[in-house]
């Protein structure tokens, strides 16, 4: 159930089970067989000494953490008593997404998607009011987990197979195992969070541009304002883009970032682009780059449910 795909290749969500195995050393096959729940299910089993509760409490507290990280949702898909209702308007309804980080670090994933009501019709004499995804197809789970479906596909999200990242198997092709998918791909989107929505586009304006290889150095063009603040440009009245973190800022030294111009080196061109969104490795042929950049814009929502309003304007990177 942990792998979230059955025998005739159905994707369902998966199940995954959390272990304590309370020892003394006298139940060696219970131990074992307690600990293979937990490789079966693709989680770390905790083992705590009978009496040790300080042990126990952490324990406890490493699985909550962990449960706390699955991919959660801020708004209720409820049908709006007026236009101004949090999170929906008209036939709109807009999810602020987020997946609190596994380690209880501040930083979380965040999206903000989009999908729409739909009603079933097959009694015309009893409409039946549904959460609809972008293909007006039902957004939540047929297995009544209330979980989304993970063939949904939001508004927004897309896949053209035909550019990159998606004619190289996917943005999230190396996290595939990691958020429990079949694929890299955005779309369909389904119940993981960082997919899709508001997030991919954001991410897909920053890597149509490109690199230019044939120039010595490497120039990325890249719409992404990427700022730093080293040198004696750096003061409190100084214009902003004079202190860009590109390769033409010349106060970013190979120095500064440790990097040097060796045979099979990582150069300062080279880490620049690569930080700024430009996937080194494919486009700089000879870069001795390791693989794609692994940021993503992340937002994390700041209020109970989206509004269509000012609510949620300062949402963070």
């Amino acid at each position: 159930m942990y792998t979230g795909m059955g025998s005739n290749g159905t994707q369902y969500n998966p199940v995954t089970a959390y272990t304590i195995i309370l020892y003394d050393g006298s139940n060696p096959e219970y131990e074992q067989l307690i600990k293979n729940v937990s490789v079966q299910s693709g989680t770390t089993p905790y083992f705590v000494k009978l009496g040790d509760t300080d042990g126990l409490n952490a324990a406890l507290a490493g699985i909550i953490r962990q449960v706390m990280a699955a991919n959660s949702v801020f708004a209720a898909p409820v049908l709006p008593v007026s236009a101004n209702t949090q999170g929906t308007y008209a036939n709109q309804v807009f999810m602020g997404m987020f997946r609190p980080d596994s380690s209880a670090l501040p930083r979380w994933v965040g999206n903000l998607k989009q999908y729409q009501f739909g009603a079933d019709l097959s009694d015309p004499l009893k409409p039946v009011l549904f959460l609809a995804d972008a293909m007006g197809k039902p957004a939540l789970s047929a297995a009544g987990t209330g979980f989304l479906d993970p063939s949904a596909v939001s508004f927004w999200t897309s896949k053209n197979a035909g550019s990159l990242p998606d004619s190289a198997d996917g943005f999230w092709k190396n996290a595939v195992a990691a958020q429990g998918a079949t694929d890299g791909f955005d779309s369909a989107d389904g119940h993981i969070v960082e997919r899709g929505g508001v997030s991919q586009q954001i991410r897909l304006a920053h890597l149509t541009a490109s690199v230019n290889a044939a120039a010595s150095p490497a120039t990325y063009a890249s719409k992404r304002n990427v700022l730093t603040c080293i040198g004696s440009g750096c003061a409190g009245t100084s214009a902003l883009n004079s202190m860009k973190f590109d390769v033409s800022n010349s106060a970013i030294t190979d120095a500064l970032l440790g990097t040097s111009t060796g045979a099979g080196a990582v150069t300062r061109e080279n880490l620049i682009n690569w930080t700024r969104g430009a996937d080194v490795a494919a486009q700089v042929p000879g870069s001795n780059a390791g693989g794609k950049a692994a940021h993503r814009p992340t937002r994390r929502s700041r209020c109970a449910a989206p509004c269509m309003a000012m609510c949620c304007t300062r949402a963070r990177r």
